[in-house]
C-alpha cells in the first residue's frame, strides 16, 4: 500500500521551496496502441531516452527536489530499458509512477515492476464498455490484455489503479 507519510517530510520541504514535485518523464514517443484520440501514432519517432540520458535527468530531478516522477510516453513498456529508469528514482527516493496500455504487461514484466520498487502502475481504461475501448485504442482484445495486466501486477504485489 502507497503510503505518503513516510515521504511527507520532503514534500513539505519542496512545497516550501518552490522547487518542483511532481515531473512528467517521456521516455519514448513510441507506442503499440492506435488510439484514435491520440497523435503519437502520426509522429512517432521511435527514439527512447537513452539509459544515461535518463539516469542523468533523474539525477538532475533529483538534485533540483523533485519527489514524484511519472514515466510517461508513447508506450513506456516498450522502452529498453524502463525498470532500469525506475529503479534509478526509487533507489534516490523519489515516488516513481509510470503508466500502460496493458498490452505487454506479462508476469516476468509484472515480476521487473515489483524488482523495481515503482510505486503505482496506471492502466489507461476511458471506457467501461469494452467495444468502445478498443474501437478508440485501435486495439482488438484490448480488454483481456488489461484484464492479464492485472491479474499479473496484483500478484506481485504491484500497486495498480486505472485512469481515463
Amino acid at each position: 500500500m502507497l503510503n505518503l507519510v513516510t515521504h511527507f517530510p520532503g514534500i513539505l520541504k519542496t512545497l516550501v521551496t518552490g522547487a518542483p514535485l511532481i515531473c512528467n518523464f517521456a521516455i519514448t514517443d513510441t507506442c503499440n496502441a492506435n488510439c484514435a484520440f491520440c497523435s503519437f501514432p502520426a509522429q512517432s519517432s521511435g527514439k527512447f531516452v537513452s539509459l544515461n540520458e535518463g539516469k542523468a535527468a533523474i539525477d538532475h530531478l533529483a538534485n533540483l527536489g523533485v519527489k514524484i516522477i511519472s514515466f510517461t510516453g508513447g508506450e513506456p513498456t516498450l522502452h529498453p530499458h524502463l525498470f532500469d529508469l525506475i529503479k534509478h528514482a526509487t533507489d534516490k527516493g523519489i515516488l516513481a509512477f509510470t503508466g500502460s496500455n496493458g498490452i505487454l504487461i506479462d508476469e516476468m514484466k509484472a515480476q521487473k515492476y515489483h524488482q523495481s520498487k515503482v510505486t503505482a502502475v496506471w492502466l489507461s481504461v476511458e471506457s467501461t464498455n469494452a467495444q468502445e475501448l478498443e474501437a478508440n485504442r485501435g486495439v482488438a482484445n484490448l480488454t483481456e490484455y488489461i484484464k492479464s495486466a492485472l491479474k499479473h501486477l496484483q500478484a506481485n504485489n504491484v500497486n495498480t489503479f486505472a485512469i481515463s
